[in-house]
Formats: C-alpha cells, sequence, structure tokens
C-alpha cells in the first residue's frame, strides 16, 4: 500500500477510461498501464 499512496499515478484516467478498466476484462487494460512486479503470488 504504501506503493500506491506514496506518489503521483503514472497516469491520469477519466471515469469513463476508469469505468471501462474495472469492469472490462483485465486484458484489454493496455500492457503500459500495469505494473506486476508489486504483488507476486508464489
Amino acid at each position: 500500500m504504501q506503493h500506491w499512496f506514496s506518489g503521483k499515478p503514472a497516469k491520469g484516467f477519466t471515469e469513463t477510461t476508469k469505468k471501462i478498466y474495472i469492469t472490462g476484462p483485465a486484458i484489454n487494460i493496455p500492457l503500459q498501464h500495469i505494473n506486476d512486479s508489486i504483488v507476486k503470488m508464489e
């Protein structure tokens, strides 16, 4: 949580974009908006 709340967002989202990303399939989120290095499931 410290990482998520400690800095400025890397990208600003409009309400429309945010809704599409939250409710749509995750596969449709562009790779440049994904950070897969924070949470690991091993």
